[in-house]
């Protein structure tokens, strides 16, 4: 199954030394981080305004899903919404079922 999830970074507060330092933590953090077994991160994309970012991940586990969200938990609030492909052949057929629902 096809996930979005979505990463924003949380308001640390403090002083501008203080974010700086955790900025580095995170960095250091992404550095050490790998891909999880049975996760696959289709496309990976960041905010151009530093707030967070996007990736569209496969996976049948829920354990994989949860371990960026697990680790980074301190620095990013996160969203893992479901998702399927709009033009998939069972995606429109849903749609016109449900059109044909509502008549």
């Amino acid at each position: 199954m096809k996930f979005m999830v979505i990463w924003t970074q949380r308001d640390l507060g403090g002083s501008s030394a203080e974010r700086q330092s955790e900025a580095k933590k995170v960095l250091e953090a992404l550095g050490r981080w790998s891909q999880p077994e049975g996760e696959t991160i289709i496309s990976q994309v960041v905010r151009v305004d530093g707030k967070g970012g996007y990736a569209l991940t496969e996976s049948d586990s829920g354990i994989a899903l949860a371990d960026a969200a697990s680790k980074f938990a301190a620095w990013f609030e996160w969203d893992i919404i479901p998702v399927v492909d709009l033009m998939d052949e069972g995606t429109l057929n849903l749609f016109g079922e449900s059109v044909a629902f509502h008549e």
